[in-house]
């Protein structure tokens, strides 16, 4: 992370006394000389050391994935040829990939994180200063939930209209969930844990010359940064959208589809919708007993969230802690 002694942290991997990815040894070193069995064991014990001393979790975790997830991982995650994968060794941590590499986990792919990531959960990431493989896996199934609603609706996928329907909140140093504000409530259904998500990852590494882009800073963080909203691109009145989506309620996992993550362009794995759009949606959208009163409360909670972040030049760009 940017904020904390990496130089401490690498120190403390290195007297682990195994290789990590970024060293020289064949990735097939370790599955070749140890059973399954010993390594897990080891891990726990280094594991349980760790967190006798109070490292953070970062710190602790390691990666229990091994290199038979490669084929799995590049086929739910939608890679193309022009992205690496590599499964970390026991004594790599999530916060300190090899150079070049980025962190990813499974849970977050089978709450619908496809690559490219979205240009939305950029943009938005990059707005708040953190960086994407830092969500929690419910983030990207409410992200890409109110994305595929949005599209549907044919609303823009627009930075303040995102920013001002969701909120941040930090579970653990370095670890973040975005979520829909409470008022608007239209998507639920995310799992209430995901046990183990923080031992499931791998590292990432684009293929630069291919041209793909990250369209965020990759850094890990510590803390989300609250900055001023620039200029909007377009303008659009979101009050039909959220009257309409407020009276109904939507399963996260159903949003999260393949064929509708396809459809909608957050996927390329080409997955077709069966049926009727407006039907598929209507099968999984329940209408609620809202009374029209709570649906103005939403609307103006929505107004008044969006005249607090008006935007002055952007000369006078100040940013705050959140």
């Amino acid at each position: 992370m940017s904020s904390i002694d990496n130089r401490a942290v690498v120190d403390f991997v290195q007297s682990l006394g195994s290789p990590s990815s970024s060293g020289t040894i064949s990735a097939n070193t370790v599955p070749d000389k140890v059973s399954r069995r010993e390594l897990l064991a080891r891990i726990n014990i280094e594991e349980a050391t760790l967190l006798a001393e109070g490292r953070p979790w970062y710190e602790i975790k390691a990666s229990l994935l091994q290199e038979s997830d490669k084929a799995f991982i590049k086929d739910l995650s939608g890679m193309s040829d022009q992205y690496d994968i590599l499964i970390p060794h026991p004594e790599d941590r999530a916060h300190l990939p090899p150079e070049g590499y980025h962190t990813f986990y499974i849970n977050q792919l089978e709450m619908g994180l496809r690559f490219p990531i979205p240009r939305f959960i950029q943009s938005l990431c990059d707005h708040l200063c953190v960086c994407p493989s830092q969500l929690t896996p419910n983030s990207y199934s409410s992200l890409l939930g109110l994305g595929i609603l949005l599209k549907y609706y044919q609303a823009p996928l627009s930075l303040h209209l995102i920013y001002n329907m969701t909120q941040i909140r930090q579970k653990d140093v370095g670890k973040f969930f975005i979520r829909l504000k409470s008022e608007y409530g239209f998507i639920k259904g995310n799992p209430t844990s995901h046990k183990g998500w923080m031992s499931r990852y791998f590292f990432v590494r684009r293929n630069v010359r291919e041209g793909i882009a990250w369209y965020c800073d990759m850094s890990w963080v510590e803390k989300p940064t609250k900055r001023v909203l620039p200029p909007p691109v377009q303008e659009y009145d979101p009050i039909p959208f959220i009257k309409d989506a407020c009276t109904k309620c939507f399963n996260a996992r159903d949003l999260i589809r393949e064929d509708l993550l396809c459809h909608f362009g957050f996927s390329r794995k080409g997955v077709a919708v069966e049926g009727d759009l407006g039907i598929v949606f209507t099968s999984f959208s329940v209408l609620l007993p809202f009374l029209l009163s709570s649906i103005s409360l939403t609307i103006c909670s929505f107004l008044y969230s969006r005249k607090n972040h008006e935007i002055p030049p952007a000369r006078s760009l100040q940013e705050e802690e959140i």
